[in-house]
């Protein structure tokens, strides 16, 4: 069931241990949100946990033969969840390049910073 994850150090720790303790395989999935995302998915990747970034104009696609219509978070959430099943064998690991991960590991430390306040 879809849960609203503020994004504090706590919970993305908690986040992480609630996924590492799963024991079959696990899958994030996440919508690329312009820089929304780069924080979370920069935490999760430093688990070495399988990330797959969703564009969002192919979830817009997906979500536009989805039988929920709708627009809200938990919606959202929902039909993102609904992907990933539907498309499980073809997700992709999301690797980021050594520049673009640097980028990240510099947004993510400003952004737990400003969270730490």
């Amino acid at each position: 069931m879809p849960y609203e994850l503020t994004h504090t150090e706590t919970k993305l720790s908690e986040l992480i241990n609630s996924i590492l303790n799963f024991k079959e395989e696990t899958r994030v999935v996440m919508e690329a949100t312009g820089a929304y995302h780069l924080p979370v998915l920069s935490y999760i990747k430093e688990h070495n946990i399988f990330v797959s970034l969703i564009n969002p104009l192919v979830m817009k696609k997906y979500a536009a033969i989805a039988l929920r219509k709708g627009k809200t978070d938990k919606i959202d959430a929902i039909k993102i969840a609904n992907y990933r099943i539907d498309n499980w064998f073809r997700l992709i690991d999301y690797q980021a390049s050594d520049e673009l991960y640097s980028k990240l590991k510099i947004l993510e430390r400003q952004y737990s910073y400003y969270i730490r306040r």
